[in-house]
């Protein structure tokens, strides 16, 4: 995937930030996607566009992990605490939840959102779109893009 030169947000999340953000979302992020994040965090394509039940839509940006959004204010508007915190309010999680069910990776156009889908409790999550405008209260609507974090990469080459 070729992305736009500067657009890496710094600093890099480490393997600690990350088993942070692990243990507070209850989840396990995919080994490949905490590569891509810890090499590529926030970074804009060049050209990303991801075709799904009969749409293509474009991903302006990946989200990114920050340790403290203090570290880089303007990019804490695209750490994924920040954009998941208005949407887990409206999908009604609760702290004795098991954990996040669908996690904002990436802003798309349309105001969606690609994303990790943990819905089917599965450890390997599949990677879907989260169509901001159709979710409902308590009920997210997915549209399914590829079956690993691995796959939906070669889908960018």
């Amino acid at each position: 995937m070729d992305y736009k030169s500067g657009s890496i947000i710094l600093p890099l999340p480490t393997e600690d930030v990350l088993v942070k953000r692990e243990q507070y979302w209850r989840v396990e992020l995919p080994q490949s996607y905490k590569d891509f994040i810890k090499k590529l965090n926030g970074v804009k394509p060049v050209k990303a566009t991801i075709t799904y039940d009969s749409h293509s839509e474009n991903i302006e940006c990946f989200l990114c992990i920050l340790d403290s959004t203090k570290d880089n204010i303007n990019a804490a508007r695209l750490d994924i605490d920040v954009v998941m915190s208005p949407r887990i309010e409206r999908m009604g999680y609760e702290e004795d939840s098991i954990g996040v069910h669908v996690l904002p990776i990436a802003k798309m156009d349309y105001g969606n959102y690609l994303a990790l889908d943990y819905k089917d409790g599965d450890s390997n999550p599949t990677v879907c779109v989260w169509d901001n405008e159709e979710s409902g209260d308590f009920e997210p609507v997915t549209y399914f893009v590829a079956n690993s974090f691995e796959e939906f990469l070669d889908m960018l080459k």
